[in-house]
């Protein structure tokens, strides 16, 4: 086993190839994840169940907007009263 590892020391190509992997295999086995952006808060304003707004609700159902790092928030309102809100 000594031989073996004095072998692969030797060698610089193998050797650097070792070092490169043992410090890209600390970082995963570190599993410090805190960087990791939170989900951005979105309220959306839609004036009725309709068909042509069904993407919304479904999306966030299916995770598509947490992939995005999307909270979104479906409110359905009056136009008149979202765009005062807006405002």
């Amino acid at each position: 086993m000594a031989n073996r590892l004095k072998e692969i020391v030797r060698d610089s190509g193998t050797a650097s190839l070792l070092v490169v992997w043992l410090v890209v295999g600390l970082e995963v086995l570190n599993g410090n994840f805190a960087d990791a952006q939170p989900l951005q808060t979105v309220n959306m304003a839609i004036p009725a169940k309709s068909f042509q707004m069904v993407i919304y609700p479904l999306a966030k159902e299916r995770g598509f907007m947490k992939e995005e790092s999307i909270d979104l928030r479906v409110i359905y309102i009056a136009p008149v009263t979202s765009i005062q809100a807006m405002l």
